[in-house]
């Protein structure tokens, strides 16, 4: 007569452990975390980039409008735009206009809307790209001097 083992439940069963699981997740995280800071870094990259080509831009139509016969100091965004040398509204990636201001001493200057001041990290990384071609007003907002 054949003897019949009583299998133990569980005892041979396949699969993972309940750490390999959490390992597992915990890596998937971290993985996914990591993408969303690249992801966030590159958009803030291209908005920066996207502000200092505007910002070149600015400069050339001031200077078509002074070179239409016009002065420095009466240089706005909005004689600019109804001058037709920038395009009405000339917004930022954050959707707020620039404010531009052209001075009686050969400068223009050029508020970033729709972001903070110095302290923003928008604001620190189109500083960063500008480097020396304007000077930055430190303040609660994002404003660049261009010499003209």
């Amino acid at each position: 007569m054949k003897k019949m083992l009583i299998r133990k439940p569980f005892s041979n069963m396949e699969g993972f452990t309940m750490m390999e699981v959490l390992l597992a997740l915990v890596i998937s995280f971290l993985v996914v975390a990591g993408i969303i800071a690249a992801f966030i870094l590159a958009k803030t990259n291209a908005n920066a980039h996207k502000v200092v080509n505007d910002m070149t831009t600015i400069v050339a139509s001031v200077q078509s409008y002074i070179a239409a016969g016009n002065s420095a100091s009466g240089a706005t965004d909005t004689t600019l735009a109804n001058g037709g040398f920038i395009a009405n509204p000339f917004n930022s990636p954050w959707g707020s206009a620039y404010t531009i201001a052209g001075t009686a001493n050969g400068t223009v200057e050029i508020t970033v809307g729709g972001i903070g001041g110095t302290g923003d990290k928008n604001c620190t990384a189109i500083t960063g790209l500008v480097g020396t071609a304007a000077t930055v007003t430190a303040g609660a907002t994002c404003k660049f001097t261009y010499p003209l």
